[in-house]
């Protein structure tokens, strides 16, 4: 779904649980995690790191709720990122994981519960079809998520400090694309996948249906 024609209800219960509930449970077991000399371990997202337009389309998106679903993996890993120095002196490790495709419930769930089609008011409306989510089509590409689980334990339990983990279809890819290469080097592939350009050139011709 387009930014703009974003439920704000909806937006806000996905930041309940992916940046105040992460926020709110790290708060209440701070204190036996500091008492232990423990590990916090901070599910983000590829998500988080690139914007995908409308979410879920694109090859190296892990996204299901495009722009506001990525606002929020964003959020709480720069939260994680923050607490790694605010949990130093006490001897705590904060792993911030950065997952890729995982095959999970959340795609049947956004089914289940959310009108995926553009509202037939809505800017982009005229694109909706192109732009339609294919996260379906390549969740065989996905890791299994008992998988993801048991390798993701195992490299936080070899964690000697903290720091990122990337784990899932894809995280290391994105995680270069994002760390190595121009910030908009993706743009272009970006606009033609989701008719955005397209859009572009019939807004310009003075036809926006």
């Amino acid at each position: 779904m387009p930014i703009l024609d974003t439920d704000l209800k909806d937006a806000k219960k996905i930041f309940d649980v992916n940046v105040w509930g992460a926020i709110s449970t790290t708060q209440v077991f701070a204190p036996l995690v500091i008492a232990a000399k423990g590990t916090i371990v901070i599910i983000g997202s590829c998500a988080g790191l690139h914007p995908y337009p409308f979410g879920g389309k694109l090859p190296l998106s892990t996204a299901n709720w495009s722009g506001v679903y990525g606002a929020s993996k964003s959020a709480v890993m720069f939260f994680a990122d923050t607490l790694r120095f605010e949990m130093y002196p006490f001897n705590v490790k904060v792993i911030n994981v950065c997952s890729g495709g995982v095959k999970t419930n959340l795609p049947a769930n956004s089914k289940k519960n959310y009108n995926a089609s553009f509202p037939s008011e809505s800017f982009y409306s005229s694109i909706g079809d192109k732009a339609a989510n294919t996260l379906d089509n390549r969740l065989k590409t996905f890791m299994d998520s008992k998988e993801y689980a048991s390798c993701l334990v195992r490299k936080v339990d070899k964690a000697t400090k903290s720091g990122w983990i990337l784990e899932g279809t894809a995280a290391t890819i994105a995680w270069f694309v994002k760390t190595f290469l121009w910030r908009t080097i993706l743009d272009s592939l970006y606009l033609r996948e989701t008719g955005l350009k397209e859009l572009r050139e019939t807004v310009e011709k003075g036809k926006p249906e």
